[in-house]
């Protein structure tokens, strides 16, 4: 989560018995958790086009990936959900502090209680229909220069594994699991997942 978020949170805490390292920690660890749950679960079928087209895009210009085997997708997916988590937490707390009587302030226990019931309404979202997802995609792409052509629009999301020559219909770099056994192995890039 980056500094003015947690600033922004950090500023409804009054004196906590919690330092400011262990502070950004549980909520990074939460934001992190969040986006991972959000990505397994991620649906490509329900991407309305104009999301569609942009990751089509990436994957026709090999360009999923950004650094550091972090994609475009999940470093724009965790922005927005940043973003959101910021929101939502602020107005948790909000609540938690106008239910409370003079004197009383947030603990460490209002901490856990915001970023568990934040952390479930964010995990069951539908984030593929999200508009503000779609929004920061697109601004991505400007950011990036990304050149959204006609045929980005023209099939569903997919990319071929160079390798096996077969059409995944998913996010690439993200493992599917059924009973805690991969059924696709993770690569360390998108190049080696595509060859």
């Amino acid at each position: 989560m980056n500094s003015n978020n947690i600033a922004k949170i950090r500023g409804l805490f009054g004196t906590l018995i919690i330092d400011d390292v262990l502070f950004r920690t549980m909520i990074n660890m939460k934001l992190d958790k969040v986006v991972a749950t959000i990505q397994n679960k991620f649906d490509v079928k329900k991407l309305p086009r104009e999301l569609e087209a942009i990751m089509n895009c990436w994957i026709r210009t090999d360009a999923w990936y950004v650094e550091h085997g972090v994609s475009k997708f999940e470093a724009c997916l965790e922005e927005v959900v940043d973003d959101e988590m910021t929101r939502l937490l602020i107005d948790f707390l909000v609540g938690r502090i106008n239910a409370m009587q003079d004197g009383e302030s947030l603990n460490e226990s209002d901490l856990c209680d915001a970023l568990k019931h934040v952390s479930n309404v964010l995990s069951t979202m539908e984030w593929e229909t999200e508009t503000r997802f779609t929004y920061y995609a697109m601004c991505w792409a400007q950011d990036f220069r990304d050149r959204i052509l006609s045929c980005d629009y023209d099939h569903d999301f997919s990319w071929v594994s160079k390798e096996t020559g077969e059409t995944h219909y998913s996010l690439p770099h993200v493992s599917k699991c059924v009973n805690n056994v991969d059924l696709e192995p993770l690569f360390d890039s998108f190049e080696e997942a595509t060859e």
